[in-house]
């Protein structure tokens, strides 16, 4: 028996929660060809963390992983209680509606783990294997820099190198090349610009044929 589920949320297409600041709610669509027996249907919200790693080289390498459980809600739309509910052919539409909390962490993925959050509708068939839909979605924990006042001081950074080679047998040593690089803040939130002060001493004789900046995320 074909079944189709859509899974919304309300006036969010991007599906994008701030933790704290907002109710999850939504909506889910269910379109079946014939009617059908159910023990239940429901929503499941999910989220969690996972990293692993090793240590120790060689035959001494231990691979480790670890796993924490942020959100485990279970909404019903139809329950069968002792027994069984029966759907009849055609769309059911249900609304669902969660108050994430505020200590959720805001969704990453790297190398060593993740944290992912995921809507899942179950559709419980006595029987038979439950068939189950499921929707990513994206949660951003706010962070007000403000409350942290070392984030509003610069960081700077300084850098000599020297330039060597060699002519006739004997070693020339260039001048050096001094680099200082500064930016006005050490913390900054999505849709801020960062401006980067570049100061270079040029001393060696060569050209530079370019400077380029990177923005490099990394995670620990």
């Amino acid at each position: 028996m074909p079944i189709t589920c859509e899974i919304n949320f309300e006036n969010n297409p991007q599906k994008v929660i701030y933790s704290g600041q907002m109710m999850l709610r939504g909506s889910v669509q269910l379109n079946l060809s014939a009617e059908k027996n159910v023990r239940g249907v429901y929503i499941e919200l999910f989220g969690g963390e996972c990293a692993s790693w090793t240590s120790g080289i060689g035959r001494y390498q231990k691979s480790y992983i670890a796993e924490e459980l942020y959100l485990n809600k279970r909404i019903y739309f139809v329950s069968g209680g002792s027994g069984d509910a029966r759907l009849a052919a055609g769309i059911h539409n249900y609304s669902f509606e969660c108050d994430l909390p505020t200590s959720l962490p805001t969704t990453m993925e790297s190398e060593n783990g993740y944290i992912r959050y995921v809507a899942r509708v179950v559709f419980d068939i006595p029987l038979w294997p439950s068939k189950i839909i499921t929707q990513p979605f994206t949660v951003i924990k706010p962070v007000d820099l403000n409350t942290v006042p070392t984030l509003r001081y610069p960081i700077t950074f300084e850098k000599t190198d020297t330039i060597t080679g060699i002519d006739w047998l004997c070693w020339l040593y260039a001048d050096p090349m001094k680099i200082s690089v500064r930016i006005p803040l050490s913390g900054y939130v999505p849709g801020q610009t960062i401006k980067v002060q570049i100061n270079v001493s040029n001393q060696t004789g060569q050209p530079i044929s370019g400077i380029m900046v990177k923005l490099i995320r990394r995670t620990r």
